[in-house]
């Protein structure tokens, strides 16, 4: 495996009284989130060979409103990925990974923040300290690992820090006489 990309699911509704949390399903926002992971990591050329899911029902959504911007993977939901420890998360990529150069797992935090650290600091730390930061509701974290002693941080999805898709800016004039 060249690239493991930790992607936490997206917002989900609250948990009703009574009610699993494992069934909380993603909320209006969640949807519009996830949509736009799916467009940064395909934008990007993040595709994955394999995608490891959660069983819980936002993490399946997650995946089902991101994975149509992309190519076709094989996904195999993995009971091992709800509620996890990194080392847990880490486990079950090793375990399913077989062949695929590029992994995808759509679980939950703290388990997946704690990964990236865990990874990241394993190296030179490249791409660290984005991650401490936090890692909010649908937010990705593409870890390059081609020298595993020294993986890095590839790319980051923050929703929060993406500009909502719109008309492209008008270009300012530049000429003499014209204000900047």
């Amino acid at each position: 495996m060249n690239r493991l990309i930790l992607l936490r699911h997206a917002v989900a509704l609250p948990r009703a009284a009574g009610a699993e949390d494992r069934e909380r399903a993603l909320d209006s926002q969640g949807r519009i989130q996830a949509e736009s992971a799916g467009d940064w990591l395909a934008a990007r050329g993040f595709a994955p060979d394999l995608v490891l899911v959660s069983p819980a029902r936002r993490t399946r959504e997650t995946w089902a409103a991101a994975a149509p911007r992309l190519p076709t993977a094989p996904v195999v939901e993995d009971e091992a990925l709800y509620d996890a420890m990194p080392e847990d998360i880490l486990a079950a990529v090793e375990r399913e990974s077989g062949e695929a150069r590029t992994v995808l797992v759509v679980a939950h935090n703290p388990g997946l923040q704690e990964l990236a650290q865990l990874l990241l600091a394993r190296g030179r730390g490249v791409g660290l300290e984005t991650v401490s930061r936090g890692f909010p509701t649908a937010s990705a974290a593409v870890i390059n690992l081609t020298t595993p002693e020294d993986p890095w941080l590839e790319g980051r999805f923050d929703p929060a820090m993406e500009t909502p898709p719109g008309p492209a800016p008008r270009p300012q004039a530049t000429g003499p006489g014209d204000r900047a």
